[in-house]
């Protein structure tokens, strides 16, 4: 996604950002992000499905709101180290997701 940005810094901006919004786009924009996160769930497991597909979602939005900002205002020399501890930082937020929350029973 990082390598597409670089290459087309407007129309990723516009495909992630805009085109929800716009009703010419809306149903294209929604169909994108819809199979990203059938892509996610496919991948990630979780015993409670409204947790899963929310942490998803949640996981999803937060990539695609950090590589755009990453756009805006990362080194694209650094490009690499950001996809790292994007990665790291995704799968750090999904383990203490999946973690016993303090004072829960069980």
């Amino acid at each position: 996604m990082l390598a597409v940005g670089r290459a087309h810094p407007d129309a990723l901006r516009l495909l992630l950002r805009h085109s929800a919004h716009e009703p010419e786009f809306a149903d294209y924009a929604h169909d994108v992000r819809a199979r990203v996160i059938n892509w996610v769930l496919q991948r990630r497991g979780h015993a409670d499905p409204l947790f899963r597909r929310w942490a998803v979602e949640v996981a999803v939005s937060h990539t695609w709101n950090a590589v755009l900002t990453w756009l805006d205002l990362g080194d694209p020399a650094r490009d690499e180290e950001f996809a790292r501890r994007c990665i790291a930082g995704v799968n750090a937020l999904w383990e203490a997701w999946n973690a016993p929350v303090v004072g829960e029973s069980g």
